[in-house]
Formats: structure tokens, C-alpha cells, sequence
């Protein structure tokens, strides 16, 4: 913020265009910044929230696949920095950017369509901003997502990831979407191809219901995770039962071989 005033300064202010500095600094900000700040930085989070988080069917979405949900952040929180000091500690039910990354890197939801820079807006969007920063505990909240706002990544993310629809998968001989799309990852030229046609864009509207996209995506999560630690019967399994920690634990030490 200092560098900013000083830059104010240097280039309103010493130069004679303004005499006072919070003039300058507020000239650089709507002359000079803004106008160059795409989308992502300008992203009302709150609107967000309103329309695809804070609705019936997402809530019934998140409520039904809870389990999983708290098996996944609480491995991942609580385990993917490793370490025992204080500071671990204090964020032990707190996932991390790192910890957020290594999660979506070992899913593979990170891929050529859902960038890395993609995974980390939807982090950085989902983090609970505080009315005081300096704060050791607001400091925290700043910089780690809970499990509420993990959840709320996973929204940001199915605007971000191509997911089929109910229709899709229909016409296929997938038992979900995660099956349709772990079937897909088998053929790469295929999958590259529905990539490509299915690209989306977190700033369009999705396809399909924000609601049936959670589904979609989370069917995915469980699938890979199950299918990683040695359960290959749910291949033939429409439903399945939810993640314990345990295979989420199974599952994280599989992808550091």
C-alpha cells in the first residue's frame, strides 16, 4: 500500500498535476488500475453467493454428500503440510492455498480446461474476508478456507470445469458423472475432444442447474478417490457409500508415491 502512495506521489504530486496526496492516490486508482483489472479481480463474491450458494437445492446437494465433504477437507486440513508446532496446530482445521492445490493436483480436477490459476480464484474468491487483517485470528480466516468455504470453492469450480449433464449421461453407459468422466479419461484423443467442445467459463451462465453441477463434480471426487484406494467394485455401483477418512487418508499416501 505504501508503494502505491509513493507511486501516487511520484507521478501526480512531484510531477505538478496535484497538490494533495489522497487526491493523487485516488486519481492512480480509477485512472490507472482499474481500468486494467479484468473480471476475476472485480468479482462480487457476495453475488455469488446469493445466486449459486445460498439456495435450497444446493444446500440439500452439500447436505447429502456431507460426509464425504468433511472426510476430504479434514484429511487434507489436517494433514497435508504435516507437522506438529504451534502454528500447524492452529491451522489443523484450516485448509491451506497449498493444502487447497494438493488436493485439486491429486483429484486431477486440475487439467488443460481448469487451470491452476483458475483452482487458485476460486480459492482466493472462497476465503472469509474480516473487518480487522491484522488480527492473528482474522489473519487466519484471511489466508485459510474453512470447511463452509471449501464448500464454496467447489461451487466456484464447477463454473470452471466441464461437466456433463444429465442428458449426457443418459445417453452414455455411465452410472454418473464421475463414471462418465473417468470412462472418458481412458481415451485421451476422446476426452481432449469433449474438452474442447464442453469448454466453460466461470463469467457464463452453466449449462445445467449450479445444483447438478455439485453432484456432477463431487460424484467425480468420490469415484477417483475409491477407485485409487483398491475399490474397483464401484465400477458397477450407481450409488455409492460416502468417503471415510480413512480412504481419504489411503488415498492421499497412494498419490506420494
Amino acid at each position: 500500500m505504501q508503494c502505491l502512495v509513493r507511486l501516487a506521489i511520484l507521478k501526480y504530486v512531484l510531477s505538478g498535476h496535484m497538490s494533495d496526496v489522497s487526491s493523487a492516490v485516488d486519481h492512480l486508482f480509477h485512472a490507472d488500475l482499474l481500468p486494467l483489472l479484468n473480471d476475476a479481480a472485480m468479482r462480487d463474491t457476495n453475488e455469488f453467493r446469493k445466486a449459486m450458494c445460498y439456495t435450497e437445492e444446493t444446500d440439500a446437494v452439500l447436505l447429502a454428500h456431507q460426509p464425504s465433504l468433511r472426510a476430504l477437507f479434514g484429511a487434507y486440513a489436517g494433514g497435508a503440510d504435516g507437522g506438529q508446532d504451534v502454528a500447524h496446530k492452529a491451522t489443523a482445521s484450516l485448509l491451506s492455498m497449498g493444502e487447497w492445490m494438493r488436493m485439486l493436483r491429486d483429484l486431477e480436477v486440475v487439467d488443460s480446461e481448469l487451470t491452476v490459476r483458475e483452482a487458485a480464484l476460486a480459492f482466493a474468491w472462497s476465503r472469509l474476508r474480516t473487518v480487522d487483517e491484522n488480527g492473528q485470528r482474522s489473519k487466519l480466516k484471511l489466508q485459510n478456507l474453512s470447511l463452509e468455504d471449501a464448500m464454496e470453492g467447489l461451487l466456484h469450480l464447477c463454473l470452471m470445469k466441464a461437466l456433463p449433464t444429465d442428458e449426457e449421461i443418459a445417453q452414455s453407459d455411465a452410472l454418473d458423472a464421475g463414471d462418465f468422466l473417468l470412462k472418458l479419461k481412458e481415451t485421451p484423443k476422446e476426452k481432449e475432444a469433449w474438452l474442447k467442445a464442453n469448454a466453460t467459463r466461470w463469467e457464463d451462465p452453466p449449462r445445467q442447474p449450479i445444483a447438478r453441477c455439485l453432484t456432477h463434480l463431487i460424484s467425480l471426487v468420490v469415484r477417483t478417490i475409491k477407485l485409487a484406494v483398491g475399490q474397483q467394485d464401484v465400477r458397477k455401483q450407481a450409488s455409492l457409500e460416502p468417503l471415510t477418512s480413512e480412504e481419504v487418508r489411503l488415498f492421499m499416501s497412494s498419490r506420494n508415491r
